[in-house]
């Protein structure tokens, strides 16, 4: 009977301490994650400081995700969370005028006349390059790559395939290139849509050659999963770099896909109801002097 009871005791106290074991881990845990996040703050800071974006929205991405995770197993008992997630929104705010305003700087509009200027060189693509993946991290470069389409079609495509006084100037140096519209007579109306054409041809190349040709990845969902599983924000930056060296190529998108889904349908339009349909043949007679307006557009559509 004493055994028994001894026995009794004995499977309570493991049971009890059993239980404390796990409280421990879990307290563990969660002081694991928290230095995670008080590491990654400050972290953040420093990036910002070197420019280096693309790293910054990383170790944001692995910071807010950590936070949400400790939101959802304790709610509100973590006291210190609010401070917390206050202070990732400010890096936040800051990472993103950080990167939008060099963005401008480089993609940069202005007017009175309207001129577009784009930083060229294999470094500054590569800046926006850079740039780009940034944005496309934090989830805002479709956003700006719409905003640039809308830019383009209103300031420059509208009045190149709508006035015939106008056409598009393009210019190009050591370190960018400008694009602006200036007024000059085209000649008769067949020239001048075939001038058009190969001017909106031309335009498009411009802005693929220098700044649409740019591939982001899709590294968030990889990147930050890993990181979930890291002990430090050393180990954080060190699986970003190499979850980017094995994301699959089908994930990768270009600027000029998500310009295309921007302003497309707009672009088709204006040709056909600014451009095209006006140089229709009303007469078999007419049919000669469709022909190079026909080559015209077979020649655009043959662009990849």
């Amino acid at each position: 009977m004493q055994i028994r009871t001894q026995l009794h005791v004995s499977s309570s106290d493991y049971t009890s301490l059993q239980q404390r074991c796990c409280e421990c881990r879990a307290t563990l845990k969660l002081l694991g994650r928290l230095v995670q996040v008080s590491e990654g703050l400050p972290h953040i800071e420093k990036l910002i400081a070197s420019q280096s974006y693309g790293e910054a929205t990383l170790v944001r991405a692995s910071t807010r995700d950590v936070l949400f995770e400790i939101k959802q197993v304790y709610g509100d008992e973590v006291l210190v969370l609010p401070s917390l997630v206050a202070e990732l929104n400010t890096q936040e705010e800051k990472l993103l005028s950080c990167i939008a305003g060099r963005w401008t700087e480089m993609v940069n509009w202005k007017s009175s006349p309207v001129v577009l200027t784009i930083s060229s060189g294999p470094e500054a693509l590569l800046e926006l390059e850079q740039l780009s993946q940034s944005l496309q991290n934090i989830g805002y470069l479709s956003g700006i790559v719409a905003k640039f389409a809308s830019k383009v079609m209103t300031l420059i495509v509208n009045k190149l395939l709508s006035e015939d006084v106008c056409e598009v100037q393009i210019k190009q140096d050591a370190s960018s290139v400008s694009i602006k519209i200036v007024v000059s007579a085209t000649g008769e109306t067949e020239r001048g849509v075939v001038h058009k054409l190969q001017s909106f041809t031309m335009l498009i190349e411009t802005l693929y050659q220098h700044l649409l040709r740019v591939n982001v990845r899709n590294e968030m969902s990889s990147s930050v999963k890993t990181a979930r599983e890291c002990n430090g924000i050393k180990d954080v930056v060190l699986a970003a770099s190499r979850e980017k060296d094995l994301v699959d190529v089908k994930s990768s998108r270009s600027l000029m896909s998500m310009f295309g889904d921007a302003c497309s349908d707009a672009c088709i339009e204006r040709l056909i109801s600014h451009c095209l349909a006006l140089a229709i043949p009303s007469c078999r007679s007419e049919l000669a002097q469709f022909s190079p307006i026909q080559q015209a557009v077979e020649g655009m559509n043959k662009k990849e």
